[in-house]
């Protein structure tokens, strides 16, 4: 490759700049300008163009973002282009002004080219340009979608890439109804002349619901093309995108950004039709904002986020589902009373729906008597209570019952608070002479049934009954998935499963709490707790450690142990690659007597995506789960999954040369040097010895010596490995180098092992130290600073017998120089250790 191009553009997302790095066979080559602007998309085509690159064979050619931020940093290339080395130079690519793009007026487009004495020939066809097509000499006036193709010439040149812009006019429809009956092809961009009227909208995929007097539509926006700040029945003029389906669904994809709102505090008038004409004629009413009259929820509850609700309307059935995330209605009780509900129709992959906006879509049917209320309203309770019922509609008599009857006009009358003290289903309807009576209302008062310890409550039936747990329950593992916690207290764990977000108390891990409360559920096999109340603020804070077991305790014993924090020692992972969201893994036993599955249940937790454990996990910690697959481990963190660690001893040699024939005695420990604490890594089965990179023996001694005998007055280098489950051998050891000299005495009589001194002192730049050894020795001559801090180490090894000098240029072990100060010689031997001030002086 000789040469290589490309038009770079700022896209619509974050703010900042951009900036590319060009690679080939992933070596870099260049970097291309800074370009971009402080805010929002920056419209400007910027020529990358690297000239001379001279690379041969096969090329892999790789651009990459360098700048930018880590999200959202979208960038436009186009029109890349690359010529063979040796070709000649080449032309450089025209530019077009304005840019690709989408426009709503005519628009004059301008060429150019930086190549000096260029030609530019281009066709407005879609065609490719050669150089008998026409000269570029002024600019060139587009009105409709228009693909204008440029390549540039000049004498002494290799001619230019090819370069292309589409210019995009939309296709106007005067309404929505028209919009609606355009092919959903995701390609032809259209754009509405009259205005639409904003009849919803919320943060998830930045959509909006819109409307006119014909149809309404899903706006889809989940790249924030449009920028532009809405209120509730805004209207909008000139609306432009692309219409697709999804799930049933037509959705309408903005092409460019929307003009400011044409219009204010419009009136919506909801559609009246029926759950009946919904499902013969859906198409007409989605995306539309309609009234259906006579609405009854099938089943009580609270709603809750994406949850579908079977209802009823004039002996018709239909989905209402909670599309609309978090909006104000959500966890509120559900009626029990028919409504008249206002909402939009809407589509999914799974049915049609009809979903209300808002808390004030649920209307009282006019014309009849107001349902009774109940105060306090149902709900938990552990106490006895007084429970008022009230209408709202005058001169109304209310009947009811409490053993779960309806109640009718024969019923008993209210006339004063009732009590309740246990579990009571009360019911009340409301009459008023020459009226229909109201619906008739329900209320459920619920009394727990009391449990000790988490072990007792999952003896429970699950149904119906509540529960409420007299001691504290701990934090073990949280995750938003269906906000659910695990707990547990040192008889066992259970599972919270939030879906409805009843808990708004934030606890943290190993934060503790009193009162949970809820019913029991099964779900594949798993014993859930479903929450009724909001426990409140943490009472303590407790670390909960593991309870041991073996693969074949959660084999044997699965229910013991579910939900609650295990531990495995010696689990061995047999599948390889990185952990994945939802997978099942293998494990075993040290000894691949027993198996047991490992899943990734809890999803993007730390560990996902890195590397699944090679060696065998001395520690793996985790939480017993079950799916319809079947019975898992899952860990929480990173840090449940301790795989061995592998690494060396330390060593050391104790040189005897002068008994001949010379012999060496090894020894070999853990920790730093040899000096800290001597603690062994859990896996270690045993040490292989070597001389001269040749094993001479191995050992199951895991701290211990060797003595290497019958040697010659030569060189030897020694070094020591540990064996780890008798499989993974860790790197060497430290090095040392023994040297005897043949019938060498290592003992100088009248020679003293010390530190002599250094010359100069104060000393700048650099110092000789001075020092004797009286016999062989292992030395080591460090440098200290005033708080004790090895700076660097002179001499490590062993050494003859004798006066050595050695020199220090006032550095440390990384190379940088000291400042100005007193530093001190530490000088350690078999004999001792001899310490000297030193002063370094700038």
């Amino acid at each position: 490759i000789g040469s290589f191009s490309a038009q770079l553009r700022k896209a619509y997302t974050s703010a900042g700049d951009r900036q590319v790095a060009l690679y080939i066979n992933d070596q870099w080559v260049a970097d291309s300008q800074i370009f971009g602007s402080p805010t929002g998309a920056d419209p400007t085509i910027h020529l990358f163009e690297v000239n001379d690159i001279n690379i041969q064979g096969n090329v892999v050619i790789e651009i990459r973002h360098i700048q930018g931020g880590s999200t959202n940093r979208q960038l436009t290339i186009d029109n890349i282009g690359w010529t063979a080395y040796g070709a000649g130079n080449t032309v450089a690519t025209p530019v077009f002004t304005p840019p690709t793009g989408l426009y709503t007026t005519p628009q004059s487009v301008s060429i150019t080219c930086t190549t000096e004495s260029s030609t530019i020939h281009y066709t407005i066809d879609g065609s490719v340009p050669t150089p008998t097509s026409p000269v570029y000499s002024t600019p060139i006036t587009i009105s409709n979608t228009t693909v204008v193709k440029a390549m540039a010439v000049a004498d002494g040149y290799t001619n230019s890439n090819v370069a292309t812009a589409t210019y995009t006019f939309p296709v106007a429809v005067a309404d929505l109804s028209a919009l609606r009956s355009m092919p959903p092809d995701g390609v032809t961009v259209y754009q509405v002349t009259n205005p639409v009227i904003l009849s919803f909208q919320q943060v998830f995929r930045n959509q909006k619901f819109v409307q006119d007097n014909t149809a309404g539509i899903l706006i889809d926006d989940l790249a924030g093309v449009v920028t532009t700040t809405y209120n509730l029945y805004d209207g909008i003029t000139g609306i432009a995108g692309k219409i697709t389906e999804y799930g049933g669904m037509i959705q309408f994809t903005p092409a460019m950004n929307f003009p400011p709102a044409s219009s204010a505090n419009n009136t919506i008038v909801p559609v009246s039709t029926t759950y009946q004409e919904l499902v013969d004629n859906f198409d007409d009413y989605e995306s539309r904002v309609i009234r259906i009259e006579g609405i009854s929820f099938a089943t009580p509850g609270s709603f809750a986020n994406g949850v579908v609700y079977e209802t009823s309307s004039g002996g018709v059935t239909y989905n209402f589902r909670t599309t609309f995330y978090d909006v104000d209605y959500i966890g509120t009780t559900i009626p029990q009373t028919p409504k008249d509900i206002v909402g939009i129709p809407n589509s999914r992959v799974d049915g049609d729906y009809f979903t209300a906006r808002f808390a004030s879509d649920f209307q009282d049917p006019s014309g009849t008597v107001s349902a009774p209320s109940f105060d306090p309203p149902a709900g938990v309770y552990f106490g006895p209570i007084n429970v008022s019922l009230s209408c709202a509609t005058p001169n109304s008599t209310i009947y009811y019952t409490t053993d779960g009857s309806d109640p009718s006009s024969s019923s008993a009358v209210y006339s004063t608070p009732l009590q309740v003290s246990s579990n009571t289903t009360l019911k009340a309807i409301a009459y008023v002479p020459e009226m229909p009576p109201s619906a008739i209302n329900t209320a459920n008062y619920v009394y727990p049934i009391t449990v000790s310890t988490i072990a007792e409550l999952r003896q429970q039936a699950t149904g119906s009954n509540y529960y409420r747990l007299m001691g504290e329950a701990v934090v073990t593992f949280t995750q938003s998935y269906r906000n659910q916690k695990y707990v547990q207290d040192n008889t066992a764990g259970i599972l919270i499963d939030d879906f409805e977000g009843v808990i708004a108390s934030q606890y943290n891990l190993n934060d503790g709490f009193l009162g949970l409360t809820g019913q029991l559920s099964e779900y594949n096999g798993m014993l859930e707790l479903i929450p009724a109340l909001d426990p409140g603020p943490p009472s303590s804070n407790y670390n909960f450690p593991p309870v041991d077991v073996t693969l074949q305790d959660l084999t044997d014993n699965f229910e013991q142990y579910e939900s609650r924090l295990v531990r495995v020692t010696g689990a061995c992972f047999q599948d390889e690659g990185d952990f994945v969201n939802g997978q099942i893994y293998q494990i075993t036993n040290l000894e691949g007597t027993q198996s047991f599955n490992f899943r990734t249940t809890f999803y993007d937790v730390e560990y996902i995506g890195s590397p699944i454990p090679q060696l065998p996990v001395h520690g793996l910690i985790g939480i017993p789960n079950s799916r319809a697959e079947g019975d898992f481990l899952t860990s929480r963190f990173e840090s449940d999954i301790d795989e061995a660690e592998i690494y060396a001893p330390f060593l050391e040699v104790w040189p005897n040369g002068t008994i001949p024939p010379p012999y060496a005695t090894l020894s070999w420990t853990y920790g730093d040097e040899g000096k800290a604490e001597r603690i062994i890594p859990w896996g270690v089965t045993g040490i292989r010895i070597y001389r001269n990179d040749v094993m001479i023996h191995e050992t199951n001694e895991i701290q211990g010596s060797y003595t290497d005998a019958d040697l010659e007055y030569i060189e030897y280098t020694y070094f020591v490995t540990a064996v780890f489950f008798d499989e993974y051998e860790s790197a060497a050891s430290n090095s040392v180098l023994v040297n005897w000299t043949a019938n060498e005495d290592t003992s100088a009589p009248g020679l003293q092992t010390a530190l002599q001194g250094n010359y100069p002192n104060p000393f700048n730049p650099s110092t000789t130290i001075k020092y004797s050894l009286k016999e062989a020795s292992a030395v080591e001559l460090g440098i200290f600073n005033l708080k004790g801090q090895k700076i660097c180490s002179l001499v490590n090894g062993i050494l003859p017998s004798g006066n050595h000098t050695v020199t220090w240029n006032g550095q440390d072990a990384k190379g940088s120089t000291m400042p100005s100060g007193i530093y001190y010689l530490r000088l350690e031997t078999r004999q001792g250790t001899s310490t000297r001030k030193i002063m370094l002086m700038k």
